[in-house]
Parts: structure tokens; C-alpha cells; sequence
């Protein structure tokens, strides 16, 4: 093998391993609603299904993201409703490792700048198990677009 050859092979492995750590710091410095999203274009040509596909995307990752400290095992999409295209509402059963059945919980697809992504929020149930109402829905804090928090129950 010739010396520019083995010149020019060195160079396409630096350069490719310098694409790929590129790539990977950019990925690394979205949020999880950021590197869930989808453009507004493909997005409303199908909202329904769309809406489905930034949901599962969104779950499968916080599943199998260990970083993320949670239990989740699976998650099933119950309905979705696409009737007002700012805030469709995506009803979702999260399933976890210990066994927990939680409700049912509504999460938003809304749009943001030119996609469609989660509208990041935390939700709390009744954890107390001599609670008459336990497992239920207390509330959900969101996140505005103020970077502010609001509640929603």
C-alpha cells in the first residue's frame, strides 16, 4: 500500500470519527422533546398518526435511556385526538418494572417553532396505599413556553 494511500485512509477515518463525535454532541445537547419532535410539514399531513409516532418515539427512548431514573417497562397509547391541532392530546398507560397500574394520562403534542414535539411535564399520583384514592391522578406541572411552570390537573 502506498503512502498517500494509507495518508488518505488515515484522513477518512479522522474525519469520519470527528462527523460522528459532531452528531453525537449535538444529539447530547437536545432535550428529549427536541430529539422526539417532528417537522410541521409531515407532521399535519398525518396529525393522528404523527401524534402516535412522537409518543412512541418519546417512551421507547425514556425506557431504554437509563439517565433518565425510571422504572418505565412499557407504555400502550389508549386514544388520540387531533381535533384541535395546537394542543393534541394523546391519552397514554405507562407500565412499570415494580408492577405500579397508574391512570391513564393525557400528554400534549403541541407546535414549536416550525415541529411538533411533547409538551414536557411531570406528573404526581396518590402513592399512599391506605389512601382511599390511591393511584389516582393528583396533577401534572408542564412546562409553559415562558420556561416557566404551570399546574394542570
Amino acid at each position: 500500500m502506498s503512502s498517500s494511500i494509507k495518508i488518505i485512509s488515515l484522513i477518512t477515518v479522522l474525519f469520519t470519527t470527528l462527523c460522528i463525535g459532531i452528531v453525537s454532541a449535538r444529539y447530547s445537547d437536545q432535550t428529549l422533546e427536541q430529539r422526539t419532535r417532528m417537522a410541521t410539514g409531515p407532521f399535519l399531513s398525518q396529525p393522528t398518526e404523527s401524534a402516535k409516532r412522537i409518543i412512541n418515539d418519546y417512551f421507547t427512548e425514556i425506557m431504554y435511556v437509563k439517565d433518565e431514573g425510571t422504572a418505565l417497562a412499557g407504555f400502550e397509547i389508549v386514544d388520540v385526538n387531533s381535533s384541535n391541532l395546537q394542543d393534541i392530546k394523546v391519552t397514554v398507560r405507562l407500565k412499570y418494572v415494580n408492577g405500579l397500574h397508574l391512570p391513564t394520562t393525557n400528554y400534549s403534542i403541541v407546535p414549536i417553532k416550525n415541529h411538533y414535539q411533547v409538551k414536557k411535564q411531570y406528573c404526581a399520583y396518590d402513592s399512599i396505599p391506605e389512601s382511599p384514592t390511591y393511584g389516582s391522578l393528583i396533577g401534572c406541572t408542564y412546562e409553559s413556553s415562558d420556561n416557566g411552570f404551570g399546574i394542570q390537573s
